[in-house]
C-alpha cells in the first residue's frame, strides 16, 4: 500500500547529446529511482548517460559504479539487439573507460566491422582501438586506426594527439609535429596534448621549444611530476647549450599562455570529453592514453640502471616512479642525504611528496617558517611552496601554510587555483592546531 507514496522520476541527465550515429535520441526519456538505479523506459539512453558519468566522474568509486551499470546496460542492449553495432560499441567504450583495454578491444573491432559494413563507422570507436594498440606497443597497427578517426572527425583532438604518438613511434616524425600542433589547435586546455608536444621536441633535441610546451604542461596540471622533471631537464638542457639569455623569455612566454588558459571559464571544470581511460596514465616515452603502468617495474628498472650509471636524470625518473608506485620511503633513502642544495627542485618536490605519503611534516613545517621570513631568498616555484602549504595546513600551521601559499602565488599570480585556494584559507576554512 505504500508503492503509490514511493517517488519514481525521470533523470534530470536523459538529455545527453547523441554520441554515436545520432544515437540516442534526445529528449528520449528513462525513469530512475534512487538517483541512478534504472527503473523504465529507454535502456539504451540510460546506459549512454551511465556511461558518461563513468568517463567524466573524478570520485573513483562512483566512476566505477556508473561504469559497470552502463556495462551490464549496454549488454542487454545486445542480447535484446537495441542498437546493436552502437551498444556493442558503447559496450567496448565503457569496458575502456573502466581501465580494462583487453575486455573492450574483441568488443570494439565486431563494433568496428558492424559499423562499418551499416555505413556507419564512428570515429571514437576507431580512436580507441587505435589508443589501445599504443598501448600494446603496436604502432603499425595503430597507425591505421588513428589515421582513419581522424579522417572521419578530424575535430577529436585526443585522436590527434595519439596519431602524433603512432607517426613518432613509425619514424614519420615531420607528420607527428603536425597532428600533435593540430591537437592543441582544437584542444588547448589539454595539459596531456601540451605534454606529448614537448616531449617530441625534447626527442627532437629544440629545447627551447620542448622547455616552452613543458612548462605550459606542467603549470595546467600542477600534479604531473614527470612534466615537471622533463621541464628542469629541457632548462639543464637548454642553459648547456649556450641559451640561458633566453631561459626568462621563454618561461615568461609560457606562464603567460598557460596563465591565459588558467584564467579561462572553459578551464574551470575542465575534463577530457573522451573520458578518464583516455587521460590517465603514461608509458615509458610518449604519454598514450591507457592507465596500465607498472609502476614498481618501472622503479626497478630505473633503480638497476642508476647503479651502473648514477646521473642525475635517472635519479630524478627512479624519484618519480618510487613516488608512483607507492614507495615513498625508497625516495627518501634516495634523495633526502642530499637535501636541498643537491637536488634539483623537481627532486626536492618529490621529497616533499614523500614526506606527506609517510606523515612527516618536519621539513615542509621548517620550510613553512623559513617562509614568514620577509628577507628569505630561495629560488623554488610554486609547485614547491604549494605542497609546503598544503603539508603545513594538513597538521594545522595556519600561518606558515599561509606563507608559504603566498611564497606560491608571488610565483603564479595569474594561477586562478591558487588564489581560490588562499581566500579560503583567509576566510577560515583550515582551523590553526598550533
Amino acid at each position: 500500500e505504500h508503492y503509490t507514496e514511493r517517488y519514481y522520476f525521470p533523470s534530470n541527465s536523459y538529455q545527453c547529446p547523441p554520441v554515436i550515429g545520432g544515437l540516442p535520441i534526445r529528449n528520449l526519456p528513462y525513469f530512475v529511482t534512487w538517483e541512478d538505479y534504472y527503473l523504465c523506459g529507454s535502456l539504451f539512453s540510460f546506459a549512454v548517460q551511465s556511461m558518461a558519468d563513468c568517463s567524466v566522474s573524478r570520485d573513483p568509486a562512483y566512476r566505477r559504479s556508473r561504469g559497470l551499470q552502463a556495462v551490464e546496460a549496454f549488454e542487454i542492449c545486445c542480447r535484446k539487439k537495441i542498437h546493436p553495432a552502437e551498444s556493442l560499441a558503447l559496450l567496448g567504450r565503457s569496458e575502456y573507460y573502466l581501465g580494462d583495454p583487453e575486455a573492450a578491444l574483441p568488443h570494439l573491432l565486431d563494433a568496428h566491422r558492424m559499423l562499418a559494413e551499416d555505413g556507419k563507422p564512428d570515429a571514437t570507436t576507431s580512436m580507441i582501438i587505435g589508443s589501445i594498440h599504443l598501448g600494446r606497443e603496436d604502432p603499425v597497427t595503430a597507425l591505421g586506426y588513428l589515421q582513419e578517426s581522424t579522417a572521419l572527425d578530424s575535430t577529436l583532438a585526443n585522436a590527434w594527439t595519439n596519431l602524433g604518438v603512432a607517426l613518432t613511434l613509425n619514424n614519420r616524425q615531420p607528420e607527428a609535429i603536425v597532428a600533435l600542433d593540430r591537437a592543441l589547435e582544437l584542444d588547448p586546455y589539454n595539459a596531456r596534448a601540451w605534454f606529448n608536444s614537448g616531449l617530441f621536441r625534447l626527442g627532437q633535441e629544440r629545447w627551447a621549444e620542448a622547455y616552452k610546451y613543458l612548462v605550459v604542461a606542467s603549470d595546467l596540471q600542477t600534479e604531473n611530476i614527470e612534466a615537471l622533471q622533463l621541464t628542469e631537464h629541457a632548462r639543464r638542457r637548454m642553459v648547456r647549450d649556450g641559451g640561458s639569455d633566453r631561459l626568462q623569455q621563454v618561461r615568461s612566454e609560457a606562464q603567460d599562455l598557460a596563465s591565459s588558459l588558467i584564467g579561462g571559464d572553459a578551464l574551470l571544470d575542465y575534463v577530457d570529453p573522451e573520458g578518464p581511460g583516455l587521460r590517465y596514465g603514461a608509458p615509458d616515452s610518449l604519454r598514450v592514453t591507457l592507465p596500465d603502468i607498472d609502476h614498481a617495474a618501472r622503479a626497478d628498472s630505473l633503480a638497476a640502471a642508476y647503479l651502473i650509471d648514477p646521473d642525475p636524470e635517472t635519479r630524478e625518473l627512479l624519484a618519480e616512479s618510487q613516488i608512483r608506485a607507492g614507495r615513498p620511503r625508497r625516495v627518501l633513502d634516495l634523495l633526502a642525504p642530499l637535501w636541498p642544495d643537491e637536488l634539483s627542485l623537481a627532486e626536492q618536490r618529490l621529497v616533499l611528496q614523500a614526506d606527506r605519503d609517510l606523515h612527516y611534516p618536519d621539513r615542509a613545517l621548517a620550510m613553512g617558517e623559513l617562509a614568514l621570513s620577509e628577507d628569505l631568498h630561495v629560488d623554488q616555484d610554486a609547485g614547491f611552496w604549494s605542497l609546503v602549504a598544503t603539508i603545513c595546513l594538513d597538521h594545522g600551521r595556519r600561518e606558515a601554510g599561509l606563507a608559504a601559499l603566498d611564497r606560491a602565488v608571488s610565483r603564479a599570480p595569474t594561477n586562478q587555483a591558487l588564489l581560490s585556494f588562499r581566500q579560503i584559507i583567509l576566510q577560515g576554512g583550515i582551523p590553526d592546531k598550533k
